[in-house]
């Protein structure tokens, strides 16, 4: 965690937290404090948002639309529109987020801070993505897509630190952290 990769805590943490897989049975910290949460008897007042979390992971979403409210995304790869709250003043039309979004009582809000890259990016990151898949098995580009982005976790972290002498990860680093 002294990685100066890991300098942006809520991308962190919302990675490490919710999806990185390092219990005998793969739970993740989220698995954990809900387990906490069943033995105290406060589990349904965060059962909602634990569910929520589970369900969620990092994407690559396209600006297609957006009004003073909203956001219409489309995710790359897997061509998937939602709208989302827009909780970001300024940024470029058609411009390209990574990002983790989560659904609280029917709203799609984004959970942190994003990442953004201009829409003239688009093929690279496709490309780069795509270079990539063959770290995650699934039947599909689009579950290989779903799976990379729930555990490359520390891949983008260090393609997105603003450090640039920091070497870039592979989509498996997570690994390298079990034991």
């Amino acid at each position: 965690m002294n990685e100066t990769i890991f300098d942006d805590d809520v991308f962190v943490q919302s990675w490490i937290f919710c999806d990185f897989p390092y219990g005998p049975e793969n739970q993740t910290a989220l698995d954990y404090f809900e387990i906490f949460l069943k033995e105290s008897g406060l589990v349904e007042n965060y059962q909602y948002f634990i569910d929520q979390m589970r369900k969620s992971r990092l994407g690559l979403y396209q600006e297609i639309i957006s009004s003073k409210k909203t956001i219409k995304f489309q995710e790359l790869f897997t061509g998937n529109i939602v709208n989302i709250d827009r909780s970001i003043e300024n940024y470029e039309k058609g411009e390209i987020f990574l990002t983790r979004l989560i659904e609280i009582e029917g709203e799609i809000y984004m959970f942190g801070d994003p990442k953004c890259w201009p829409k003239e990016y688009k093929l690279n990151l496709e490309n780069m993505v795509k270079a990539k898949l063959f770290y995650f098995d699934a039947a599909n580009i689009e579950k290989q897509y779903e799976r990379f982005m729930k555990f490359a976790g520390p891949y983008w972290m260090s393609c997105v630190v603003q450090d640039q002498n920091c070497p870039i990860l592979e989509p498996d680093h997570y690994l390298k952290y079990r034991i």
